[in-house]
């Protein structure tokens, strides 16, 4: 039988999570799957399986910001996770009790196993917001000159 699978999205989440199949079941066999899947880090245009017309196009764009990777077969193995770092934009790879710095690109390989993508559209949302706060921030300790703890000298 020559079947084929089809996904749609009514609407467009804030983390999108995908989980790549990597093991194989048959009536007599079973084995692991380390197919390299060649998945974007950044630009991940997901607008064609959005059902919902009245989001817009550039809602539908994630960038990767995690990776879990499997290494080992089914009877046994190790997890580890590739992730990048907000503010610098360097990925690390955390395995158990270490962690490096990772180049851009070990984080696509035969491991990876779950795709953790953000919308690029919260991602500036958010960037705007804290760039909001931290001017809030800065403007409040700008207007406040007196000093508390003198103010009852002064009087």
């Amino acid at each position: 039988v020559l079947a084929t699978k089809k996904f749609d999205l009514w609407s467009v989440p804030e983390v999108l999570v995908i989980h790549l199949k990597r093991f194989q079941y048959t009536r007599h066999w079973r084995e692991k799957i380390s197919t390299v899947v060649d998945f974007p880090l950044r630009g991940l245009d997901m607008s064609q399986f959005i059902i919902d017309e009245s989001v817009l196009p550039e809602d539908c764009t994630y960038d990767l910001f995690a990776v879990s990777n499997h290494s080992g077969g089914l009877g046994g193995g190790h997890y580890t996770a590739y992730v990048l770092h907000e503010e610098s934009g360097r990925w690390y790879d955390c395995n158990d009790a270490w962690v490096s710095e990772a180049s851009e690109s070990s984080v696509v390989s035969s491991s990876a196993y779950l795709l953790f993508y953000r919308r690029r559209s919260l991602a500036k949302k958010d960037d705007v917001a804290q760039s909001s706060d931290d001017d809030d921030q800065a403007g409040s300790n700008d207007d406040d000159d007196t000093d508390p703890m003198n103010s009852a000298d002064e009087a």
